[in-house]
C-alpha cells in the first residue's frame, strides 16, 4: 500500500546518498521491491525483467527457473543480427543450475541459452506442446503437455498467444516445484486470472464494445490483429484508436495492427512527454490509405468515437500503454454504459 511503498522508497533513497554513481528510477523501484519481499518473508517471487536481462536491475535475483517467452523487436535499433544480440542479453538471466523454459524462439538462437548451461531446458514445441487449441466465447481452450503432465484447460483470456503464455507458465510452475501440478490447482489458478488492458472488453451505451489492449510494440500489435481476426467476432463497424511513443515507427505499427482493415482510424497523443503527436500518426495512417482523424486527448477521442458508433460496433484502443490507461480510467470512472 502507499504507506509501505513510501517506507521502502525512503530506505532506498537513504542508501542512494551513499552511492558513487547516479541510480535509475527502475533500479530504485527494484531495490524497494526486493526490500519489501524480504520484509514480508516472501516464499516465491515471479520477477519480470525490465529491459533485456543480463544487465537489468532485476537480475540480482538468483532465479531457480528462468523463462524466456520470445525474441521481439523491442529495446533495439534493429541493426545487424539484432535477434541474436537480444537473445544473448536475455540469456543472461539463466543462472547456473537453473531450469530453463524457452518459448517459441528461432532454433538458431537456442545456443545463446544453452551456453549458460542450465540444468534442464524445456522448449515450446518440443518438451512443451499445445494441442486442441481453439477460441471460445470466454477465451481459449487447449491441452498443455510437458514432460510431467498433460492437462485440458480453459483460459479466460482471448488470443492464441495467451494459450502459449499459459503453457509456459504451467511449465515454469511445474519446474519450480519439481513435479506435475494437479489439474484442479491449475484450474483454480487460471479461473482467477485477470489481465486489464489485454483484449479487455468494456460494454458501453448503445451496444457498442470498447476493446482495450496495450499492444505497444510490433509483435504485440501483430498478436492483437491476429486475435481480433480469429477470436473476436464483429458484425458492425470497427474504429481503431491509437497513440504511440516517439520511439515507435508509425508505419511499422500500423501495418502490424492491420490498420487498413478498420473502417476508420482515430489518432491520439499519449499523455507523456515521450509521445508522438496525433497529427504525425494521422499522416502516417493517411499515407497507408487509411481514413484517419487526429484528436489529441484520448477521452475526447473516445467520447466522440462512442457517440458516432451504433449497436454492434467495436472501438479498439491500443498503442501506448499510457493512452490505454487513460482510456480505461475514463471508462471505469464515468461508466458510459
Amino acid at each position: 500500500d502507499d504507506g509501505e511503498l513510501a517506507e521502502h522508497l525512503s530506505n532506498v533513497a537513504d542508501a542512494e546518498t551513499r552511492l558513487d554513481e547516479p541510480t535509475m528510477p527502475f533500479e530504485l523501484l527494484t531495490a524497494a521491491a526486493f526490500e519489501w519481499f524480504a520484509a514480508r518473508s516472501v516464499d516465491v517471487a515471479v520477477v519480470e525483467v525490465g529491459v533485456l536481462g543480463r544487465f537489468d536491475a532485476t537480475n540480482v535475483a538468483n532465479g531457480r527457473v528462468a523463462v524466456v517467452t520470445n525474441i521481439g523487436f523491442d529495446h533495439t535499433n534493429g541493426e545487424g543480427d539484432w535477434q541474436a544480440r537480444i537473445a544473448e542479453e536475455k540469456a543472461g538471466i539463466v543462472k547456473p543450475g537453473a531450469h530453463l523454459i524457452l518459448g517459441p524462439i528461432d532454433r538458431r538462437l537456442h545456443h545463446a541459452f544453452e551456453d549458460q548451461r542450465p540444468t534442464e531446458t524445456w522448449r515450446f514445441g518440443t518438451e512443451i506442446v499445445l494441442t486442441d487449441d481453439r477460441p471460445t466465447s470466454l477465451g481459449r481452450h487447449c491441452t498443455v503437455s510437458t514432460p510431467w503432465q498433460s492437462s485440458s484447460l480453459d483460459i479466460p483470456l482471448h488470443g492464441a498467444h495467451q494459450s502459449v503464455n499459459a503453457a509456459l507458465a504451467i511449465a515454469a510452475a511445474s519446474a519450480f516445484v519439481g513435479h506435475a501440478v494437479e489439474d484442479r490447482l491449475l484450474r483454480v489458478g487460471l479461473d482467477a486470472v485477470q489481465m486489464p488492458a489485454r483484449l479487455e472488453f468494456c460494454d458501453v451505451v448503445g451496444g457498442v464494445t470498447v476493446i482495450l489492449d496495450g499492444a505497444h510494440n510490433p509483435d504485440a500489435a501483430t498478436a492483437l490483429a491476429r486475435s481480433l481476426r480469429d477470436d473476436i467476432a464483429g458484425t458492425g463497424r470497427r474504429t481503431l484508436m491509437i497513440g504511440l511513443l516517439a520511439g515507435r515507427d508509425p508505419a511499422t505499427m500500423l501495418a502490424a495492427i492491420d490498420a487498413a482493415s478498420f473502417d476508420r482510424v482515430i489518432t491520439c497523443t499519449p499523455p507523456t512527454a515521450r509521445a508522438r503527436s496525433a497529427n504525425d500518426l494521422r499522416n502516417a495512417a493517411e499515407a497507408m490509405q487509411c481514413p484517419a482523424i487526429a484528436i489529441d486527448d484520448v477521452t475526447d477521442a473516445l467520447r466522440q468515437a462512442i457517440a458516432d458508433a451504433n449497436s454492434g460496433d467495436q472501438i479498439v484502443v491500443t498503442g501506448s500503454i499510457y493512452l490505454v490507461a487513460d482510456a480505461r480510467a475514463w471508462l471505469t470512472t464515468t461508466n458510459p454504459s
